[in-house]
């Protein structure tokens, strides 16, 4: 019997070609949209926490919403990647995928636990060595919320794997309808900020009854049979570690360690900051997924002449969209910021940390973007080696310089960590590719030039947003960023 298409229900009571042409578009609304969707519901969550509790209740809930982030992407340890891998090829209706779902749910579960009973072990340690006065049930809401989270991002992979993306979008949606809700309810009655985190336990509960009634694991007692397998899936997840959401986690990282040594109010005033930082993520989050599946298609195909200039058009092109939107921003900071908070009179501090971060955001953004060639050249170690080596270098990097120059010193390590992935990206592919880094440097000096002159002319907002992204694509231009040549058809190293 052949099976229905992946559509919402109304759109099968629409005449046939209507109805198709609509469920292509709702396919593609999906696929571009729901990471950028995420981010965007972020975003509105931390405009309502700052809006209820000022900068000290965003300093409490950013720490805490870092902590559940680290301590979930570790826990998951990349097996719900793995097996999402694994299942797109051999489906799951046979021996070998159920044994695959068995083992994966089975490590889920156990990482699961094991991180929850660590945190709530030791919550009264943690609580003891911040500075931003979080409550000790904070952890204790986490704990119950992360194996529970990770469970489900498990089944939702299951279900990527599967093919069935717009039905995995469409939970993704209700998740993120029942959290605002719930957060929006918090807000409102102003509970204490560490327990903000209550709205996402709500909305995971829910989620794990709607996803039982399109895919069901098995039991309990499963988790407990053949240990060795937990070991064995672990080694194979940790291929897929750190290969996505880069600066997610970089960003992440820095707010938890600040939370060690900083404030809970100076927390909150970084966390603005990384939220205007984050905005620039929406664009290359929308596109990953066209490019990965552009870029295995164009790979399976041996269209690597073609694939390799599509590759350096696309970069150029987020390279130049991201620094002028960094300069637009830069010259109306103060507005923008307005625009997502109510602010008290720290404008200019937020400020200086986001231009802290510029520099290396303009390069990362149009870089990270294209890290799914790796996985269509087949060479994901490289790029889970390169995110772990300036993940590393950044952990350091922070440790280092926060006790001594604070939040600035958070910015400069994330900012040092993104310059290095610009300038490792690339490296360990064997391919016939020319990035042209060196032309990348110069217009990121055109960027910076442009910046000092607007900034110093003070030309105002409405000649300064249209004239100096006119001059960059200008520079741009004669600098040759969108002049590329293609490179040659034999293999040979890229070129950095």
């Amino acid at each position: 019997m052949e099976k229905k298409p992946d559509t919402p229900s109304f759109m099968n009571r629409l005449p046939l070609d209507v109805g198709a042409l609509a469920a292509k578009a709702y396919q593609l609304v999906i696929v571009i949209g729901e990471e950028a969707l995420e981010l965007i519901i972020a975003l509105w969550i931390l405009i309502m926490v700052e809006r209820a509790y000022g900068q000290q209740g965003v300093g409490i809930y950013s720490y805490l919403m870092a902590l559940l982030y680290i301590v979930r992407y570790t826990a998951n340890f990349g097996v719900a990647r793995h097996v999402e891998h694994e299942i797109a090829i051999i489906g799951d209706d046979g021996p070998q995928g159920q044994r695959l779902i068995t083992s994966g749910y089975q490590t889920t579960v156990a990482t699961g636990l094991t991180a929850a009973i660590l945190l709530i072990g030791t919550a009264g340690f943690d609580t003891a060595h911040t500075r931003i006065e979080e409550r000790l049930a904070a952890y204790l809401i986490i704990g119950l919320a992360l194996p529970l989270a990770n469970l489900n991002y498990f089944r939702l992979s299951i279900l990527q794997g599967l093919g069935q993306h717009a039905r995995v979008a469409h939970l993704r949606i209700c998740r993120y309808g029942i959290l605002l809700g719930g957060m929006l309810v918090l807000t409102r009655l102003h509970v204490p900020p560490s327990y903000l985190l209550l709205a996402y336990l709500l909305s995971d509960i829910v989620m794990a009854v709607m996803i039982r009634r399109h895919l069901k694991l098995p039991g309990i007692r499963a988790v407990w049979q053949h240990p060795r397998h937990i070991v064995e899936t672990l080694k194979r997840g940790n291929a897929y570690l750190f290969t996505d959401n880069g600066l997610d986690v970089l960003l992440n990282l820095d707010l938890f360690v600040l939370g060690l040594f900083v404030s809970a109010w100076d927390l909150g005033v970084y966390a603005e900051a990384a939220v205007i930082v984050r905005f620039f993520l929406i664009i290359p989050a929308g596109i990953k997924p066209i490019l990965r599946r552009r870029y295995n298609m164009m790979a399976a195909q041996a269209e690597t002449a073609t694939l390799y200039t599509l590759v350096r058009r696309r970069t150029s092109v987020l390279f130049s969209l991201h620094a002028i939107l960094a300069v637009s921003v830069l010259l109306t900071y103060p507005a923008v910021l307005n625009f997502f908070f109510n602010t008290h009179g720290e404008e200019m501090l937020s400020f200086k940390i986001f231009s802290v971060f510029v520099p290396g955001l303009i390069f990362y953004g149009a870089f990270s973007a294209q890290d799914s060639l790796y996985e269509a050249m087949g060479q994901v170690a490289h790029l889970r080696r390169l995110t772990m080596v300036t993940s590393g270098i950044n952990v350091v990097l922070t440790f280092y310089l926060v006790p001594v120059a604070g939040f600035y010193g958070a910015a400069i390590a994330t900012m040092f960590t993104m310059l290095l992935y610009f300038c490792f990206f690339g490296r360990d592919l064997i391919l016939p590719i020319q990035f042209e880094k060196i032309t990348y440097i110069v217009a990121g000096l055109a960027v910076y030039l442009i910046y000092t002159l607007f900034g110093d002319w003070d030309l105002g907002i409405g000649a300064g947003y249209w004239l100096a992204p006119l001059l960059l694509w200008v520079l741009f231009y004669l600098i040759g960023l969108f002049g590329v040549p293609s490179g040659p058809s034999g293999p040979e190293r890229a070129v950095v």
